[in-house]
């Protein structure tokens, strides 16, 4: 309920053991072992009612999608489809992408020193961003350097709601698709539902793609509705809405909150920032060789992870259904039908796994262990989930965290702008609050130790 879930389940992991129950229903486990039976590769392990919560309403009934659904033909069939047309091959979006990110530069130099709330900006870079991969155009949050249509703080606020609902789905089952629930809250005016405000962007801009000129190009749209299938097929054109709806929406909140986290831990380890920013700047097209872009990959990835590990933005534990026949857990017998989870926050802090220095924010560590390390290390980071129903879109999200972070670093300088630091919640994805910080021209800093 206040957002502090991690230190929640930490401290009772502490004073009650590895096996805590922490609901009638409900079941912790804080060994990182048992992370490849619970997240299991054969749907054994399926979601559960709190996904529900997330539904969104649509044509007046719940829309099942590749994040909420707990069928496992559906999430299949729907995480094909991103694959084919959007996931497969991330490198063909570079192009997108460094341009978005050559926008965020232009308007941080626009803002000359000024100081910008980055936990807002990175929000609205991540909008623009998707909305150009997904629909083949850019929504504006970037240009104009706000919330200009409200999506961005409704976002943020519906999320957090749902996922404090989630823990109690029985009080209000699937809240978001509940029509008389959400039919009450949107007679309201300053109620915040930002999935209402997409699912018709996305009919309009299917509307737009099917009657006029239209420049999609690449995009997920353009790709999706190829073959014609939806001007003839209900479902067809129900199936597009979805993939649309679920890669714009998940995509866009999860690169925010781990950009904010990556800079964030960078700002509080001057260390590491000073040591990346001198690669990063030194790192001239004649340097471009085979070897060097391998390094400077595993030095990028390595900073990323780390800052995730340490700060996943998935806190609460990934919830699972123990399936028939129970579960015996060391000796503790957890029947069916017992919400299973195991908190990131403590798989990621596995001292076992990770080094005494566990707790600490050390991106070296991917770079000195060995290969039996890193695997092992791998296998303990839940940032983007794991087993059948991890992230499909990993590979696509680390290639635009690694050009956001890394082009920034190359032409910006970043510092806190107050003397006051943010504080932060977790609900479901991590939040940042007062996050002020300032970007100057890093030119004067190339080659600077």
């Amino acid at each position: 309920m206040w957002g502090d879930a991690p230190r929640r389940y930490a401290e009772l992991h502490r004073k009650y053991g590895p096996i805590v129950q922490t609901g009638p229903y409900h079941v912790s486990i804080s060994e990182s072992r048992w992370i490849p039976v619970v997240y299991d590769s054969k749907h054994q392990f399926r979601k559960g009612k709190f996904y529900d919560v997330f539904r969104p309403l649509y044509k007046g009934k719940p829309l099942d999608t590749v994040f909420t659904t707990s069928d496992p033909a559906l999430n299949k069939h729907l995480k094909h489809t991103l694959l084919v047309n959007l996931l497969n091959k991330p490198q063909l979006f570079s192009k997108e992408i460094d341009y978005s990110v050559d926008v965020f530069i232009e308007q941080t130099k626009a803002a000359k020193g000024d100081s910008i709330d980055f936990s807002s900006w990175t929000f609205y870079w991540a909008f623009d961003m998707t909305y150009a991969l997904v629909f083949g155009d850019h929504f504006g949050y970037m240009a104009s350097r706000k919330d200009f249509n409200g999506m961005v703080s409704s976002f943020k606020t519906i999320v957090r709601s749902a996922a404090v609902l989630g823990q109690v789905p029985q009080w209000c089952p699937a809240t978001l698709a509940n029509k008389t629930f959400m039919g009450f809250c949107r007679s309201f005016r300053s109620f915040p539902d930002p999935t209402i405000q997409l699912l018709e962007e996305i009919e309009r801009k299917i509307h737009n793609h099917d009657t006029q000129s239209h420049s999609c190009g690449n995009s997920l749209l353009c790709r999706v509705l190829s073959d014609g299938k939806h001007k003839l097929e209900e479902n067809a054109y129900d199936e597009a809405v979805n993939v649309l709806f679920e890669a714009f929406l998940a995509a866009a909140g999860e690169v925010a909150v781990s950009l904010t986290t990556i800079i964030y831990c960078l700002l509080k380890d001057q260390r590491v920032y000073t040591k990346l920013a001198k690669i990063v700047r030194s790192n001239t097209d004649a340097d471009h060789t085979y070897v060097s872009v391998r390094l400077i990959t595993r030095i990028r990835n390595a900073v990323i992870k780390e800052a995730l590990r340490v700060h996943t933005s998935n806190s609460p534990p990934i919830e699972r259904v123990v399936p028939a026949g129970g579960l015996n857990v060391d000796g503790y017998f957890v029947k069916e039908g017992t919400v299973l989870g195991i908190p990131q926050y403590l798989a990621h802090r596995d001292q076992a796994v990770f080094g005494a220095d566990a707790e600490h924010f050390r991106p070296e560590r991917w770079l000195e262990a060995d290969a039996a390390t890193v695997k092992s290390m791998d296998q303990n980071f839940m940032t983007f989930g794991k087993g059948c129903r991890g992230c499909v879109g990993r590979e696509l999200a680390m290639m635009e965290m690694r050009a956001f972070v890394f082009k920034v670093l190359g032409e910006l300088d970043v510092e806190w702008a107050s003397s006051t630091r943010p504080t932060t919640a977790n609900y479901w994805m991590m939040e940042y609050f007062n996050f002020h910080v300032r970007f100057t021209d890093a030119s004067s800093m190339r080659g600077r130790s």
